[in-house]
């Protein structure tokens, strides 16, 4: 069947000689794997869609029970230019990815997911280099897929564990005042990262986005 969906691209790699496989996000399907055909073609048609980060409305063609599908067009949304213009802004996006897509399972859609990914995304695009950033957006995916916490742990206040949580994408500069307490958050996103994100160093990708140089994989 062939149907239109909205969705960011995860990661790629090249497939044959002028495909790419990529690892998608959509808003109705969730994350699945679709085949770019010709997108590894220097001027091919569909090479600006099938990049890391980038969010474009796709036509699917999906024959059941496939595993993997096939982009036949993509009207691109925001390709976040000025992301895509800094090193570790770049990394930092890579980073939110890689995240929800080793967090999440295949076909298993979450429109708050996906809100989610594009939200963080904005943000980095209109300039937020706040190093609450990373945290807030890996306590908000802990906390969709299932491993959240409702009460902040010992040493965390309650109105700082509940301005991360907010889903409204707020001014990270307004947590400022809560520097003590960001060790304590960080050891709640490490130990998340540690048992189901394969050891991904997320929370300090703003700080030393070197660090990511070699964590930031395209996993197929």
């Amino acid at each position: 069947m062939h149907f239109c969906d909205e969705g960011i691209i995860l990661a790629r790699k090249p497939c044959r000689e002028n495909d790419r496989v990529v690892v998608i996000y959509t808003k109705s399907m969730g994350k699945a794997v679709l085949r770019f055909p010709g997108a590894n073609k220097p001027k091919g048609i569909l090479k600006a869609a099938s990049e890391p980060f980038a969010r474009a409305d796709f036509r699917i063609y999906l024959r059941q029970p496939a595993a993997v599908g096939c982009a036949t067009g993509a009207k691109l949304l925001d390709i976040y230019p000025f992301i895509r213009a800094d090193y570790s802004r770049t990394a930092a996006a890579l980073c939110l990815c890689a995240m929800l897509m080793r967090a999440t399972p295949y076909r298993q859609p979450s429109e708050d997911k996906y809100l989610l990914l594009s939200g963080f995304l904005d943000a980095l695009e209109r300039g937020d280099a706040s190093p609450w950033l990373a945290l807030s957006y890996s306590l908000r995916l802990m906390q969709l897929a299932g491993y959240g916490m409702e009460k902040p742990i010992s040493g965390v206040s309650r109105q700082l564990w509940d301005s991360l949580h907010d889903f409204s994408f707020m001014d990270f500069s307004s947590l400022d005042g809560y520097e003590t307490q960001r060790a304590r958050v960080r050891f709640v996103v490490d130990r998340f990262a540690e048992k189901h994100l394969d050891n991904m160093l997320v929370s300090d990708y703003l700080d030393a986005p070197d660090s990511l140089s070699n964590l930031v994989k395209s996993k197929v």
